[in-house]
């Protein structure tokens, strides 16, 4: 345990899901920082883009698993009801399903 971990990137018709990284830090930052955005959160809003920049580095940690399972779906409020996590959600449970035949 403990080694690398693989990451994937998944796509659908609207989206691209990608693991974030350090190039995403702005973008980023606009919804940790933002009370609206990030309401539902239970570390947010960050108060400056370097807590977001640490946040971003320690998820990382080097390629290790940091976590058993964690998947988190962020959506900016004005992207909000236009089913964007819900076509995430349904892009990750068919990779779940398809790839590593889990069965529910």
């Amino acid at each position: 345990m403990g080694g690398k971990i693989k990451y994937i990137e998944l796509t659908t018709e609207r989206l691209k899901l990608v693991p974030i990284n350090i190039e995403f830090l702005e973008t980023a930052h606009l919804y940790a920082c933002n009370l609206e955005d990030s309401k539902f959160m239970m570390f947010l809003p960050n108060d400056s883009i370097e807590e977001t920049k640490e946040f971003i580095l320690r998820s990382q940690e080097g390629g290790k698993m940091i976590s058993v399972a964690e998947i988190v779906l962020t959506v900016r409020k004005n992207f909000w009801r236009r089913g964007i996590a819900t076509e995430a959600a349904l892009a990750l449970i068919q990779y779940v399903k398809e790839k590593l035949k889990v069965k529910k």
